[in-house]
C-alpha cells in the first residue's frame, strides 16, 4: 500500500515536473534574449558617431542571430505551456519584452544614422517650418544675407551646440527630408518639449523612446486580435521577442514603427467592423480603420499597398460601404500627405538649387556608411527632393530587382566585373540604353525605370491573384466572419512579402512592416527569417574587405561578395525557411488555435 503511494507520487510529481517545463523554458529564453541585448549594450560603443574603434558587425550578427533562435524556441515552448499557465506566460512575453526594449534603447544606435534626420525635421516642425523646403546642405552653407524662412532655420541650427551637432551629421545632406508629415508631427511632439540644450545622446534616447511607445503600441494591438480570434498567446513571441523589431527600433531608432501601429490599427477596426452586430458601432469600425490607414500612409506610404486588399474585404460584405472606406482614405490621405506633395508638384522649388540635379558618387542611397559598391557602376544623377531622389534610384540589399535590372545596366562594366546573374551581352545594354535615350524613356536611368516597371507588373499579377482569391473565398461555418478575418491578415502578409522582396531597397528595418501580421501567418520560421534578414549588418565587414575576388569565373569587390552573393544565399534560406514550416505549420493547427489568451 505504501509502494503503491509512492509510486504515485512520483507519477503525479513527473506530471507537474514536465508540465512546468515549457513554462520554465520560455523565461530561460527570456533570460538569454536579456543577456544577448545585454552584451550589445557593452559591445555598441565602437559604433558611437565618429569612433575610431574597431567595430564588431560579425560578432554583432551573430548575436542577433543567436537571440533569433532563442526566441524560436521560446516559441516552441510556449505551444506547450498548459491552459492555466496561460496568464504567467503572457506576463513573462509581455516583461521580457519591455526589458529588452530598454536596454537596447540605451545602447549606440548599431550602423544607423537616420535618426539625426528625424531629431533635425522635428526641431523645424515645432518652429512651425516646413521641413520639405530646405536640405540641411544648404542650411548649414547659409550666410549673413539669407533672410526669411532660411534665415530662421540658421537661428536654430547655431541655437545650441546640440543643434550644430545634429544637423552636421544628417546623412544625404544635400537632399530635402522623405519623411512624410504624420512622422514629422511626432519628431515635432517629441523635439517641442526638450531643450536645445540637452546632449545629443539624450535626444537620441527620447526619440528612441518615442518610436518604442508605438511598437510597444502594435504588441497590444496584436495582443487583442489574438484574444480576438481565440489563438495561442505564444504566437505574440513573434512580434514581442523578434531581434530584428527590437534591434531597428529600439537600437536603430526607425520610425517605421509609426506607420506599422497605424496600419495595424486599420486592420484591427477593421475586424471589429466584420465582427460587429450593431450597425451603429459597424459604420464606426469602418470610418475609424479608413482613417488609420490614411495615417500610416502619412506616415510611411507603404501602408497604402494593403488598400486594394481591405477594400476587396470590405466589398465582400458592402460595395457601398467599401467605397466609403476608400473615398475617406483618399481624403484623408490627400490632406495629411499635402505638405510634402507640394512642393514636389512643382508649385515652388524654394532655393536656387533645391530642383536641380546632382551628381551622385554612391550608387546605393540608403546605405548610411557610402563605398563604392556595384562595381564601377557609373555614377547617375538624381534629384534633389528627397522623395524623388529615393524612388528614382536609391537600391540596397535587392536581388530579384537587381536581376532585372543589372541585365539592361553598366554598358561600360568589364565583362569579368559582370554579377553572375547578368546574361546579357555588353552590346545589348548598349543599344538597349541609346535606344531608351533617344525616345525618352526611363529619363536619366532608363534601366532603372525598366526594372521598375517590370517588377512592378509580376508584383500587380501576384496581387491580383490574391485579391481575387480573397473575394470567393467562402466559409459555411458558424465563425465564418472569423475565419474571413484571418485570411484577410494571411493573405496581407503574403502580399507585403512579395512587395517587400520584389524593391531595389530591402533594408532589414522593413519587416517590421509585416511581423505583426506574421503572428497570424501560422508560420513559425518568421523568428529565424528575421534573424536570417540582420545578416545584412555584415554588409559592412565585406566592405572592408581589399582586393578583389574571384568567383564562379567572375571577379567581386568585398561588398560585391555580399551584394551579388550573398543576399542571394539569404534569401534562398528566406523561402526555404518559411515554405517548411508554413507547411508543418499547417499540419499542426494546434500552435494556432490550442488555447485561447483568456
Amino acid at each position: 500500500m505504501v509502494f503503491m503511494t509512492t509510486e504515485k507520487a512520483n507519477l503525479e510529481s513527473h506530471a507537474l515536473k514536465k508540465q512546468s517545463a515549457p513554462i520554465r523554458n520560455v523565461c530561460l529564453c527570456g533570460c538569454a534574449l536579456l543577456a544577448i541585448f545585454a552584451g550589445l549594450y557593452w559591445m555598441s560603443s565602437p559604433y558611437e558617431y565618429g569612433s575610431k574603434l574597431d567595430r564588431p558587425n560579425l560578432i554583432v550578427v551573430g548575436l542577433l542571430g543567436a537571440a533569433s533562435v532563442v526566441s524560436f524556441y521560446a516559441l516552441i515552448n510556449a505551444f506547450k505551456v498548459p491552459h492555466p499557465q496561460r496568464k504567467t506566460l503572457l506576463l513573462l512575453i509581455v516583461s521580457f519584452a519591455i526589458s529588452t526594449r530598454l536596454i537596447a534603447i540605451f545602447t549606440c544606435p548599431i550602423l544607423e544614422v537616420d535618426y539625426y534626420r528625424y531629431l533635425w525635421d522635428g526641431k523645424v516642425v515645432a518652429e512651425g517650418i516646413s521641413p520639405y523646403l530646405y536640405s540641411p546642405e544648404r542650411v548649414i552653407e547659409g550666410d549673413s544675407g539669407d533672410t526669411g524662412t532660411l534665415a530662421e532655420l540658421s537661428e536654430l541650427s547655431l541655437r545650441s551646440e546640440s543643434n550644430r551637432t545634429i544637423l552636421s551629421r544628417i546623412h544625404f545632406e544635400d537632399h530635402t527630408t522623405i519623411y512624410p508629415p504624420v512622422s514629422q508631427a511626432v519628431f515635432a511632439a517629441v523635439m517641442k518639449w526638450l531643450p536645445d540644450t540637452v546632449s545629443v545622446e539624450t535626444h537620441i534616447v527620447v526619440m528612441k523612446s518615442a518610436l518604442v511607445l508605438f511598437d510597444l503600441g502594435t504588441m497590444l494591438l496584436v495582443f487583442f486580435l489574438l484574444r480576438t480570434f481565440a489563438l495561442n498567446v505564444g504566437w505574440l513571441i513573434v512580434i514581442a521577442w523578434n531581434p530584428l523589431v527590437i534591434k531597428e527600433i529600439a537600437n536603430g531608432g526607425h520610425l517605421d514603427s509609426i506607420a506599422t501601429f497605424f496600419m495595424v490599427l486599420s486592420v484591427v477596426l477593421l475586424a471589429r467592423w466584420r465582427l460587429s452586430r450593431s450597425a451603429k458601432t459597424e459604420i464606426c469600425f469602418l470610418i475609424g480603420s479608413g482613417i488609420a490607414l490614411a495615417l500610416g500612409f502619412g506616415a510611411k506610404l507603404f501602408p497604402v499597398i494593403l488598400l486594394p486588399a481591405l477594400m476587396t474585404f470590405v466589398g465582400r460584405k458592402s460595395w457601398s460601404q467599401a467605397i466609403l472606406f476608400s473615398l475617406l482614405f483618399a481624403a484623408v490621405s490627400m490632406v495629411v500627405l499635402w505638405p510634402m506633395i507640394h512642393p514636389i508638384v512643382g508649385e515652388y522649388w524654394p532655393g536656387e538649387s533645391e530642383s536641380a540635379l546632382v551628381e551622385n558618387e554612391s550608387p546605393d542611397q540608403s546605405d548610411p556608411f557610402p563605398s563604392d559598391t556595384n562595381d564601377d557602376e557609373p555614377t547617375e544623377t538624381v534629384a534633389k527632393h528627397g522623395a524623388v531622389g529615393f524612388f528614382s534610384k536609391w537600391r540596397i540589399n535587392d536581388s530579384i530587382f537587381s536581376a532585372v535590372y543589372l541585365n539592361f545596366k553598366d554598358s561600360n562594366r568589364k565583362i569579368d566585373r559582370t554579377p553572375w546573374f547578368v546574361f546579357t551581352s555588353t552590346t545589348f545594354r548598349k543599344q538597349f540604353d541609346d535606344w531608351c535615350r533617344e525616345n525618352s524613356i526611363g529619363g536619366q536611368n532608363p534601366a532603372f525605370f525598366v526594372a521598375k516597371v517590370s517588377t512592378l507588373g509580376v508584383f500587380l499579377c501576384f496581387y491580383g491573384w490574391q485579391l481575387i482569391a480573397l473575394y470567393r473565398r467562402r466559409f459555411d461555418t458558424g465563425d465564418a466572419d472569423r475565419q474571413d478575418c484571418l485570411v484577410l491578415l494571411r493573405r496581407s502578409v503574403s502580399i507585403l512579402v512579395v512587395f517587400l522582396f520584389l524593391q531595389p531597397t530591402v533594408n532589414p528595418w522593413y519587416l517590421v512592416w509585416i511581423v505583426p501580421l506574421a503572428c497570424f501567418a501560422n508560420n513559425r520560421g518568421w523568428l529565424l527569417v528575421s534573424g536570417l534578414l540582420l545578416t545584412y549588418y555584415s554588409r559592412f565587414w565585406f566592405r572592408s574587405l581589399a582586393g578583389s575576388f574571384p568567383f564562379l569565373g567572375r571577379n567581386y569587390s568585398g561588398v560585391g561578395i555580399y551584394d551579388h552573393i550573398v543576399v542571394w544565399v539569404v534569401m534562398l534560406i528566406v523561402l526555404v525557411t518559411l515554405a517548411a514550416f508554413s507547411r508543418s505549420d499547417l499540419l499542426g493547427r494546434e500552435h494556432s488555435a490550442g488555447g485561447d489568451v483568456k
